[in-house]
């Protein structure tokens, strides 16, 4: 730092050093220096306290008293202009004493000249400046630091705030739901019986909107109070005992009605190697796959909708620690296990730029979609903050017009007992299978594992009649078995079997394995006289298939 002038004060007792130094000062180039002269130590004291000089030189002995004492005071008083402490002769003691005093430096009068006293005098203002600049920038900090500080907690108290004001929405609009939807299931129940009573065409169909406007606003009140429910922390997941192939068989024969109403194809597929016995919460995970199936059924005018089950990838970075409540996780001795479900349709399809918000609440693809399909977009909403609660995380895959795959994974357990999946080592080599299935998904999932233990798989999923060269024997394909679909579509029903016995140059005894419905109303039971030497209920898994292929050729 260049300094060019200097207000100087110099307590010094002795007049004649006082010209010395006075002269020494004049003699430093580029500095002008203006000295007040304080002669005395009571007269010094007057100075000390209101110290408005650049800089002080204070002689050690000063008759009265001593500079020490007038350096203590000034730094005692807050002080803190360079002091520089000028002695008659070198004392090492005194000159560590003035230093832990608060001495800028230690000056010998019989060794100062003018380069020496400027060095002095520079180093002195520099060193008092760059401390005065650090402690008014701590002060600035320690000031920037409170205020964050207060920031912050303004900023947990207005977060508090919040999440107070949500919960408190959420529990108000859980309660009204639930307030709202007593009445609406008695409205929905008297027109029922209504519509059990001697009404007009007319009046029926009117009965029967109102039932249908009621449904839905039934359906989105308990969206609502779900959603409700989630963000105001009411929903745990839990950890129970279940099996999992009873989840896609409940879904099934739900859904399998609906979709044939709409002319689709509804196929659920679980992988060989997903275990069976698992702990989690299966009536969550239930919902999820209700949201999304019923959307993809919803959205889908033609084609299939197909449930798919399989393990996720072991090495998977979606994984999430959650709370496992389960009881006898120690003793039972569980095992992690993560799961992927697939729902894939070949309906309307998402637009690309839609695809990031398609999660969002009251989000759908297309904002003209509500007043087409209905719904308000809640589902797809609470699945995913379901999912994520149970550990896992959903995305989806789609290209507009020809249909969406929603993904998702969750975190299970399986049980240590009894927890392998139904895995068959059977060595399918040289046997040939024709698969009959309306299903292109669906025979691409069999087909791929059946292949895996060997076996030869021709997949068709037209009508008998149209497919000759398949079924005949010149054409080399000389069937092991056949497994048909059961709801084949523009079919008679099992009569096609008939059709395939009756008609079609293949032996009598072939087998031919019967993939039944998930519905109640089918029978799992073989019609003899049609030739079906076995049927499978749906969802079937692979494993049980190529048990039953094994059973039925007789194979080690």
């Amino acid at each position: 730092m260049v300094i060019k002038r200097l207000n100087i004060l110099l307590i010094e007792d002795d007049e004649e050093d006082y010209l010395i130094i006075k002269s020494l000062f004049s003699h430093i180039r580029d500095l002008q220096s203006d000295i007040q002269w304080v002669p005395s130590y009571f007269e010094a004291l007057k100075w000390i306290n209101n110290l408005d000089q650049d800089i002080c030189l204070i002689d050690y002995r000063l008759g009265d008293g001593n500079g020490l004492d007038l350096l203590r005071k000034a730094r005692e008083n807050g002080c803190i202009k360079p002091i520089i402490i000028l002695t008659g002769q070198g004392d090492l003691d005194v000159d560590m004493e003035a230093m832990k005093a608060g001495a800028s430096d230690y000056l010998v009068k019989g060794e100062l000249n003018a380069q020496v006293l400027e060095r002095s005098v520079r180093y002195a203002i520099n060193i008092a400046q760059t401390i005065d600049t650090l402690r008014h920038a701590h002060g600035k900090l320690a000031l920037e630091i409170e205020e964050r500080k207060k920031a912050e907690i303004e900023l947990i108290k207005a977060q508090k705030s919040a999440e107070d004001a949500s919960r408190i929405k959420s529990e108000f609009l859980s309660n009204v739901s639930h307030e709202i939807r007593t009445p609406m299931c008695t409205i929905i129940g008297m027109a029922e019986l209504l519509s059990e009573s001697g009404l007009s065409t007319a009046q029926k169909t009117y009965v029967k909107t109102s039932m249908q406007a009621g449904n839905d606003l039934l359906h989105l009140i308990d969206e609502i109070i779900n959603i409700s429910k989630i963000e105001s922390s009411q929903v745990e997941i839990e950890a129970v005992p279940f099996e999992l192939d009873g989840l896609p068989l409940k879904i099934a024969s739900v859904f399998e009605k609906k979709a044939q109403a709409k002319g689709l194809q509804f196929t659920c597929h679980v992988a060989s190697d997903v275990p069976i016995k698992l702990i989690g919460d299966p009536a969550h995970l239930e919902q999820i796959l209700t949201h999304f199936i019923s959307n993809a059924i919803k959205f889908t005018e033609q084609g299939e909708v197909v449930l798919n089950v399989s393990l996720a990838d072991k090495n998977s970075e979606t994984k999430k620690e959650i709370n496992l409540k389960y009881s006898n996780r120690e003793r039972d001795r569980v095992e992690e296990c993560y799961l992927q479900f697939s729902i894939a349709d070949t309906g309307v399809g998402i637009p690309k730029q839609k695809l990031h918000a398609i999660f969002d609440s009251f989000s759908q693809a297309d904002s003209s979609s509500t007043k087409v399909y209905g719904g308000v977009g809640l589902g797809v909403t609470i699945s995913k903050k379901l999912i994520e609660m149970m550990g896992g995380e959903v995305w989806v895959k789609s290209v507009e017009g020809r249909g969406s795959t929603f993904y998702f994974n969750v975190r299970l357990w399986q049980q240590a007992k009894n927890s392998e999946a139904v895995l068959t080592d059977v060595d399918l080599s040289g046997v040939k299978l024709l698969m009959i299935d309306g299903s292109p998904a669906y025979q691409f999932f069999v087909k791929d594992e059946l292949v895996q233990q060997g076996a030869t798989v021709v997949l068709t999923q037209s009508r008998v009649d149209e497919m000759p060269p398949l079924m005949n024997s010149e054409a080399g394909y000389v069937f092991d078995l056949v497994i048909v679909d059961h709801l084949l579509p523009n079919k008679d029903d099992i009569t096609f079997i008939d059709k395939i016995r009756t008609q079609y140059r293949i032996k009598k005894d072939i087998p031919i394995l019967l993939l039944g419905a998930y519905c109640k109303y089918f029978k799992a039971t073989p019609d003899v006289k049609l030739g079906a030497v076995s049927c499978i209920k749906k969802p079937v898994r692979t494993a049980d298939l190529i048990s039953e292929i094994k059973n039925k050729l007789n194979l080690k």
